[in-house]
């Protein structure tokens, strides 16, 4: 049998340190009482050693439980290390949080932290009603965050459209000039934070197998026509680290930087 190589099947205990030490990691969105920090599939230097390190977390970890839920947990480097319990292709991100003191973990043994909901989510993009090629494709799960329903206007689509995140539908009464819009959405968001968005996008998420999310509207940003859309993509970023790129109708995924500079959005002052 030949020797192991570095980097095969199984990791060593070192090998998964190392792994640890040289992944980007960010702290997540949570209680200040409870930090804990995660680390992005799609940022990683080296996805295949992320996929083996996730294998490593749930093959060679113990089994806890937490909030009626079982994960593997793996400790190494005065950390524990855990992911959500999805299919290995599915699994986007690792989630680690210090290990506490004997003193803390003995005044609060029961403080463990379910991971975050923001963290149950999948992929989550933007676009329009009129990407009928790759909304029709079946890779995402169509979105609408628009005022109007799209039907009326453009009839019947090719592609399913079941469900509607209402928290990110402007209000009427924000309508008006960019300048004043933009702001008055931004305001809305901050009011009703990260988590109650992700609540509600995670759970359209879990109905359909972690396939990505993409939020729906009418305007083409390409075109510097301006949509709620990009308000949304940036605060989300600004709030979370996470980036909403926008999908064309050609399956590309589009950066804030690369879109149109007039729609870009207008914060609060």
């Amino acid at each position: 049998m030949s020797a192991k190589k570095p980097g095969e099947w199984p990791l060593t205990h070192q090998e998964f340190e190392e792994w640890a030490a040289s992944s980007p990691w960010q702290d997540a969105v949570t209680k200040p009482m409870n930090p804990h920090q995660y680390s992005l599939k799609r940022r990683s230097p080296d996805p295949r050693m992320f996929e083996m390190a996730v294998l490593h977390i749930r093959e060679f970890g113990s089994q806890e439980y937490f909030g009626g839920s079982e994960y593997s947990y793996y400790e190494a480097a005065g950390r524990k290390f855990w992911t959500m319990m999805n299919p290995l292709e599915w699994t986007i991100l690792v989630n680690r949080k210090e290990l506490p003191s004997e003193r803390a973990e003995h005044e609060r043994p029961d403080d463990e932290e379910q991971p975050n909901m923001s963290e149950k989510l999948p992929e989550v993009y933007t676009s329009r009603f009129l990407a009928t090629d790759v909304l029709a494709s079946g890779a995402v799960t169509p979105v609408r965050i628009s005022m109007y329903p799209p039907e009326p206007l453009l009839g019947k689509l090719p592609y399913s459209l079941e469900h509607t995140v209402r928290d990110l539908i402007p209000e009427r009464t924000m309508y008006g000039d960019w300048r004043k819009f933009s702001p008055l959405f931004w305001e809305k968001l901050e009011r009703l934070g990260p988590e109650k968005i992700a609540a509600q996008l995670a759970a359209i998420g879990a109905q359909h197998d972690g396939k990505p999310l993409t939020l729906l509207c009418f305007e083409d940003l390409l075109k510097g026509q301006r949509c709620h859309r990009v308000i949304i993509s940036a605060w989300w970023q600004e709030r979370t680290g996470r980036r909403i790129p926008e999908l064309t109708p050609d399956g590309e995924l589009l950066g804030l930087d690369q879109l149109h500079h007039q729609v870009q959005p207008m914060r609060p002052r």
